[in-house]
């Protein structure tokens, strides 16, 4: 078939496809809204054959990608594939500090909450938030970790109330922010 064939590889910016997701997210806004909820989610994709990066993840009980989504109410705002034997977060920190930045650029008095669940608990995200004067809400978030530090926990209707001495502080590890006390059941977790 040679140089002219039918099938030859297009080109593409992956910075400019970025760009280009946030600036369609604010372009559909005629007034700039008041808040902002950025969903984070890490989702499989089920692989059948023997694709480059393959990985067999227990959770799901298969070989599989592991994408990150960031998401805007209905709009996306970045996708990454990934392979599975990342961690839920990875990249996480990044992706949404590019995305905050741009946002901010345009409407710096915007009010952002990074809602994510249990697998986005990490001290890099917590960190994230912190630094950049965002909100967080997740389903998995320990109240000794988080709350405390903050010196408060939402009620059932997301109001501040006071800590409660009785739990345990956190471990150190990781793996202990992830699993949800009985308050993390009942609630979602505002920092």
């Amino acid at each position: 078939m040679g140089r002219t064939g039918r099938y030859h590889k297009i080109g593409y910016s992956a910075e400019a496809i970025d760009r280009l997701l946030v600036d369609l997210y604010m372009e559909s806004h005629a007034v700039p809204p008041t808040e902002i909820v950025l969903d984070l989610d890490a989702t499989d994709i089920p692989l059948y054959g023997h694709q480059p990066e393959r990985f067999f993840h227990g959770y799901y009980d298969s070989y599989c990608y592991l994408p990150l989504y960031i998401f805007a109410g209905d709009q996306l705002l970045c996708a990454r594939l990934r392979p599975a034997d990342k961690d839920a977060a990875a990249g996480a920190v990044e992706e949404v500090s590019r995305i905050v930045t741009q946002l901010r650029r345009r409407w710096p008095e915007i009010r952002i909450v990074l809602r994510a669940d249990s697998g986005f608990c990490r001290e890099s995200v917590d960190g994230l938030v912190r630094n950049r004067t965002m909100s967080i809400m997740s389903s998995g978030w320990r109240a000794t970790s988080g709350w405390r530090r903050f010196g408060r926990s939402p009620d059932a209707t997301g109001s501040p109330v006071a800590p409660d001495h009785r739990a345990r502080p956190p471990a150190s590890s990781p793996s202990s922010l992830t699993r949800p006390t009985r308050a993390g059941r009942a609630h979602a977790a505002w920092c």
